[in-house]
């Protein structure tokens, strides 16, 4: 499993991989912008009425805004865009737009996450958030919505696989729940990066030297919302 910006994750660990190499998770420090769109075809008639069709499945785009980030984290974007062949298969991503802090996190094999709006979740595969992404800003954890009661609660699958090592504790005092969507990144993302400051330091991936970069990523939703 690939998620966005950080690779392939494994279990019991924050952090991902890509082609050898470590990096941890990061967010968007400008803003996350995430925009449905509903392809609804309209036909007005002579006297004024109207017909109306679904054309296709409405989807979602997810756009991640950076703006002076070191260049450590622009080659990791970029070293994972490359991997990923922009765009040529799909991965994971977070909608940090659609934040909400749980208000208990009961841990019994899966996760029972009580939140007060489910809007955003589904249990139905490829549908919606059908994958939850669990963090307190430091460590994180991830799995399958498997059922979920209406703006009350949802039960988290984070055992199967086990990706991420926040623990139930954590997530319960200061966890904040996002849905996660399989997305397709879109052609040219990276070229919208430009460099802004430069940092008299060591270039490595573990130094903040270089120039700093402002761009975005942007990725569409590859089934329904």
């Amino acid at each position: 499993m690939k998620i966005f910006p950080i690779g392939t994750v494994s279990t019991g660990s924050s952090s991902g991989t890509i082609n050898g190499l470590s990096y941890t998770f990061f967010e968007p420090n400008k803003r996350c912008k995430s925009t449905p769109t509903y392809n609804n075809l309209i036909t007005k008639f002579q006297n004024q009425t109207m017909l109306v069709a679904k054309k296709a499945e409405p989807f979602l785009t997810i756009t991640y805004e950076y703006e002076n980030i070191y260049t450590r984290e622009y080659r990791q974007i970029e070293h994972f865009i490359h991997d990923n062949g922009e765009g040529l298969v799909s991965c994971y991503m977070v909608d940090f737009s659609k934040g909400i802090a749980s208000t208990s996190v009961a841990s019994l094999g899966d996760w029972y996450v009580s939140i007060g709006n489910t809007k955003d979740f589904s249990a139905t595969v490829n549908m919606k958030g059908n994958r939850a992404f669990i963090t307190n800003g430091i460590s994180w954890k991830e799995g399958q919505v498997t059922s979920l009661t209406l703006n009350a609660s949802i039960v988290v699958d984070i055992d199967t696989y086990g990706y991420g090592s926040l623990t139930a504790s954590n997530a319960e005092s200061k966890g904040y729940i996002f849905p996660m969507y399989e997305v397709y990144i879109n052609q040219g993302s990276i070229n919208t990066f430009e460099t802004t400051s430069y940092i008299q330091e060591t270039i490595n991936n573990s130094s903040d030297g270089g120039w700093m970069y402002t761009g975005n990523i942007t990725a569409v939703s590859k089934y329904r919302i």
